[in-house]
Formats: C-alpha cells, structure tokens, sequence
C-alpha cells in the first residue's frame, strides 16, 4: 500500500517529498519491509518505478541516497552472490536502467555506488562503469 500511495503522488506531481522518503523508509527499514534485513526484488522494483515517474528533478535531497542505498542493498546483500553484481543481477539492472547514455542522476548515482562497494561485477555490467 505505502508503495503505491507514494507512486501515485509522485506521478501527479512529478517529484518525490521528504515526506515520501520517511514513509518510505520506514518500510524499507522497519518491520513492514518484506525482510527487514535486505530489500527484495518486489521492493527495488518499485523504486525503479517510482524514479522513471520522478527522474525530471526537483526531488527532496533524502531521496537519491535512499534509491540508491536501498537497490544496492538488494543487488550486494539480497542476491545469490554477496557482495557481487552476478550475470542475473547485470541483466535485470541493465533493463531497469536502460541505456547507459540516457541515465538520469540517480541511476548514475546507483551505477557509482555499485561499482564501489561490489566486491566483484559481472563483465555483461562492466560497460555502465563509464557512464557513473
């Protein structure tokens, strides 16, 4: 439900609040995630979805670190390789993130922090590096 309440006010209005991010955060951190330990795919999927409906600017400052901070919490922690962007994982961020050259600055923000902390990334992701 918190997820589609803060899509649908951020399609009508274009941007997501600090409100948005606490509420958010909330049930990504608390007990109301689906894990409380990691993100799931259900969950970063929806963050993909509510950044395509944000991705024109004018966001609260909170919410490019909390999309960026939680995606890589589910590729580096919620995955099959810890700590590792895996061929499957490459692939489903690739088509979440679509072309390198047309990324906006939170997906670049998230390709950086990727990059930083995995331990190891798949060579079908290496070619996004630039782009970051």
């Amino acid at each position: 439900f918190a997820f589609e309440a803060v899509k649908a006010s951020v399609e009508a209005d274009g941007r997501v609040d600090a409100d948005e991010v606490a509420l958010l955060r909330a049930v990504f951190y608390g007990p109301a995630g689906d894990w409380g330990l990691t993100i799931s795919r259900a969950e970063a999927e929806a963050l993909f979805e509510i950044q395509a409906s944000a991705s024109g600017g004018g966001n609260c400052a909170d919410w490019r670190d909390l999309f960026v901070k939680a995606v890589s919490m589910h590729v580096l922690c919620g995955g099959g390789s810890p700590d590792a962007v895996d061929g499957a994982e490459a692939d489903w961020l690739a088509e979440k993130l679509g072309p390198a050259e047309a990324m906006d600055a939170e997906k670049r923000a998230l390709v950086a922090h990727l990059f930083k902390e995995a331990a190891s990334v798949s060579p079908d992701f290496a070619f996004y590096r630039d782009a970051a």
